[in-house]
């Protein structure tokens, strides 16, 4: 993924993800925020003014507990109806939800 990226020209600065299982009490495992503020803590980042894109309804959820803007992408049909938080906008693909960031 990060090769993939760097090969567009934008640099991934870290890549994060949760060890734990599911009926893990973590606070990285999505909805949780744990990583998205883990993320900004070692990178400097003001989540107020960060964008979280995910395809699923936990990661709108992690987005919206840390207090970004969040994009979420559906797949074929798939009405958004999941997680405790509406996202910000969705969108078809990764391509749309930059336009949508950068528009």
């Amino acid at each position: 993924m990060t090769q993939y990226f760097k090969d567009k020209g934008v640099t991934i600065a870290g890549v994060y993800y949760c060890p734990h299982g599911r009926d893990s009490a973590c606070d990285c495992r999505k909805p949780a925020p744990g990583l998205l503020l883990r993320a900004a803590n070692e990178h400097n980042l003001n989540l107020s003014k960060s964008w979280c894109i995910g395809d699923s309804g936990s990661d709108v959820d992690a987005g919206r507990l840390a207090n970004t803007k969040t994009i979420l992408i559906l797949h074929n049909t798939q009405d958004y109806n999941e997680g405790q938080f509406k996202p910000f906008g969705t969108v078809k693909n990764m391509k749309h939800a930059v336009d949508m960031i950068f528009s």
